[in-house]
């Protein structure tokens, strides 16, 4: 990481980058000179050392084709980066010069990792110059055009993001892939303006995930003792009440400020008013629900849900506490993401539903197929219902692992999953996003969670089931059949070898094979119990009517 302070590698960059127009003009350390206390040592006349620097960060100067300008492009890393070999959200704060906000907010993310406040980030400063010109779309209102002939430049300044300062930026340093972008006043002004642009929320596409991975002050809790990155974008833009939007008559400050959802997104409330987000694809018959496992969202379903929206309506859930669901939960229990389930369930207009559930998803999978046995035909478990007999949970080190949540949340999570969810054969650098990732969760909802998850004997949930259960499972997982059989006679595994814990990331393409041979074998089961109980009722068999999804069901 060091090396691209050096000069060899500075005139590297430089040919490379005037390829692109792009010049880098220097890099220059970012240096607070510390002051002497006393010039001179107690009368004897010796000169004390020169002061040393304080390092806080790396200053580059972008020369941009885009705007036709060179630009200050301020970097800070956390302190644990050049060591850790993780990769980190990158936060791009415009007005970011020197003399602008850069040093401030670098210092309050300092200060958030250092104190556990918030999930440590790459703080990147980018200098605006004419903030009116720069920050604002063309005003539309004749009364504000000749008062402000300078302003319409937001277009331009976006493009300078897009093409220059990230893909700049990213090059150089560990990003994760995923981002935010703040500002106020008028800088704030042009984040909710260019965020209903495609290619600039494509760009921020990562912002989207879970509680906190999103530009929103909607659910930003300040009194929470562990804040993620939307309250401490809120926390260190305090000020932004967006007085830009004067630009435009008739609009006003705002109290929400939330990234565009993507298409096909709805809500529901849970049976204790959580509101509950889900994402609808695809139009068939049969409705396929992809619930995520502890501390993740609906994107760890991103490799099954066009690869099976094509034959099912697809709909990939976010459980509250996760994803763009509420988080106003009092009680965090099986039972209550049972709940949100089956009210993502009622929703839809399908009569056949199969419930897929990875890891802690499974457990919810079983509760809501409980509360509905009319619509639930089947449920697939990722890597989870392997243990439907409830073997008693190591107390001890379950105990453990609670009290390092507690103390330690972030480090704790993450050397979790890291140590026991991957095989030796894992991908690194993907186990070191999924447990960066999963790293971030709100500790108000992973610690009661997981407690939640250590208490949980899903022995009186599986066994009033009467429908068919399938395991797809890795293979660290033991799994006793005839154990399971006896809960639900109706009990299946399937073992993929080569996969850790999360199944469908690690092997999308066998994953995705078995699940679609799994889902064909509830579907032809379905038919052939329906059509022996119509036989012996003497009477010519009907399927179940299916109401085909309204046109906005099929939006992906």
């Amino acid at each position: 990481m060091a090396d691209h302070h050096t000069n060899a590698s500075q005139s590297s960059t430089c040919r490379n980058l005037m390829h692109r127009h792009i010049l880098l003009s220097g890099c220059a350390a970012l240096v607070v000179a510390v002051s002497s206390a006393f010039a001179e040592s107690g009368g004897q006349g010796r000169r004390q050392p020169d002061p040393a620097p304080i390092v806080i960060g790396a200053s580059w100067t972008l020369s941009s084709a885009v705007l036709g300008d060179t630009r200050q492009v301020n970097v800070w890393t956390p302190a644990a980066q050049a060591r850790d070999g993780r990769r980190y959200t990158v936060l791009y704060v415009l007005d970011g010069a020197l003399d602008q906000d850069f040093q401030h907010v670098a210092g309050l993310a300092q200060l958030g990792d250092l104190s556990w406040t918030f999930e440590p980030v790459i703080v990147v400063g980018v200098q605006t110059r004419n903030r009116r010109a720069e920050l604002t779309p063309p005003a539309s209102d004749a009364r504000y055009v000749s008062a402000f002939p300078e302003a319409g430049g937001a277009a331009a300044f976006r493009r300078f993001l897009e093409t220059e300062v990230i893909p700049f930026v990213e090059a150089r340093y560990p990003a994760s892939g995923r981002r935010a972008l703040a500002g106020e006043s008028l800088a704030g002004l042009f984040v909710v303006d260019n965020l209903r642009i495609p290619t600039l929320r494509a760009t921020l596409r990562r912002v989207r995930s879970a509680p906190g991975r999103s530009i929103t002050s909607s659910n930003a809790n300040p009194g929470r003792p562990s804040m993620r990155l939307k309250q401490m974008i809120r926390a260190l833009l305090i000020g932004a009440s967006l007085a830009g939007c004067e630009m435009q008559p008739g609009a006003g400050p705002s109290s929400k400020t939330t990234v565009d959802a993507p298409a096909g997104t709805r809500t529901v409330r849970s049976a204790d008013g959580t509101e509950i987000a889900f994402a609808v694809a695809g139009a068939g018959q049969t409705a396929l629900v992809f619930i995520h496992g502890w501390s993740c969202d609906s994107g760890y379903w991103d490799a099954q849900v066009p690869a099976f929206s094509n034959q099912y309506t697809t709909v990939a859930v976010d459980l509250a506490g996760h994803g763009r669901s509420g988080a106003e939960r009092r009680r965090w229990s099986m039972a209550a993401y049972g709940q949100d389930v089956a009210a993502v369930v009622r929703s839809l207009p399908h009569r056949r539903i199969i419930l897929i559930g990875h890891s802690m998803g499974g457990y919810a999978a079983l509760g809501a197929a409980r509360l509905l046995p009319e619509r639930v035909i089947g449920v697939v478990g990722v890597d989870s219902l392997q243990d439907l007999d409830g073997q008693a949970t190591d107390e001890a080190g379950a105990e453990m692992l609670l009290a390092g949540l507690r103390r330690q949340p972030m480090e704790t999570t993450r050397g979790f999953v890291l140590e026991t969810f991957f095989t030796e054969r894992s991908d690194p650098a993907l186990a070191r996003r999924i447990a960066d990732d999963m790293a971030t969760a709100p500790p108000s909802v992973s610690v009661p969670s997981m407690e939640a998850l250590m208490r949980y004997d899903p022995k009186p949930t599986a066994s009033a089931l009467r429908m068919p259960v399938v395991a797809i499972i890795g293979e660290m997982m033991p799994v006793d059949e005839t154990a399971a059989k006896r809960l639900v006679p109706g009990f299946r595994a399937r073992k993929i070898s080569r996969a850790g814990h999360f199944v469908q990331i690690e092997e999308p393409d066998t994953f995705n094979a078995e699940l679609r041979s799994e889902l064909a074998r509830i579907e032809a089961g379905r038919t052939s119990a329906g059509q022996t109980a119509a036989a012996r009722q003497g009477s010519t068999f009907h399927p179940s009517p299916v109401t085909s999804p309204s046109p906005s069901m099929a939006t992906p």
